[in-house]
C-alpha cells in the first residue's frame, strides 16, 4: 500500500516522461531502477528475435516495427502485468502469476523469453530469467 502511494506521488511529481518509454509506451529503465525492487510474483525477460538481421536487411524502420510489435503483444496479453522496456530490444514483464504457459500459447517466434519467480533480490531473479531466455534463444538457433 505504501509503495503504491510513493509511486503515485512520484508519477505526479516528475510526470510520465520519467517513467515511460516514449517509443513503446511501456515502463522504462528508470521505473525499473526506482520501483522494481519491490515487485513480487514473477519476472520474465523478453528479447526480440532477429532484430539485427531485420535492421541490416530491411532497415531500421522495420526493426522499429518489430520492437513495437513485441511491446504490443506483451501489453495486450498481460494487461495486469507491468511491461518495462529495459533497453533496445529487451523487455521485462512483471506478473503476479507465472506467465510461461500464456507465452508458450502465443507460440510467437518474434521474441524469446525466460521466467523466474521473484524470491529475494529482483536483480538476481532478472539475471536468472535472462539466462533462461538466452537458453531459449540458443535453442531456436540450433533448430534452424
Amino acid at each position: 500500500m505504501f509503495k503504491k502511494l510513493i509511486e503515485r506521488l512520484y508519477f505526479k511529481q516528475v510526470g510520465n516522461l520519467a517513467l515511460y518509454d516514449q517509443f513503446t509506451g511501456c515502463l522504462n529503465r528508470n521505473w525499473y531502477e526506482r520501483f522494481a525492487k519491490d515487485e513480487r510474483g514473477f519476472v520474465t525477460v523478453c528479447d526480440v528475435n532477429g532484430l539485427k538481421a531485420t535492421n541490416d536487411t530491411l532497415g531500421h524502420a522495420e526493426g522499429d516495427r518489430l520492437i513495437l510489435s513485441v511491446a504490443s503483444i506483451l501489453q495486450k496479453n498481460f494487461p495486469k502485468g507491468k511491461v518495462c522496456r529495459y533497453g533496445g530490444d529487451e523487455f521485462y514483464l512483471f506478473t503476479k502469476e507465472d506467465p510461461t504457459l500464456e507465452l508458450k500459447r502465443l507460440d510467437n517466434k518474434s521474441f524469446s523469453f525466460g521466467t523466474c519467480e521473484i524470491v529475494g533480490n529482483v536483480a538476481t531473479c532478472v539475471e536468472c530469467a535472462d539466462n533462461r531466455m538466452y537458453s531459449m534463444k540458443k535453442g531456436l538457433k540450433v533448430a534452424r
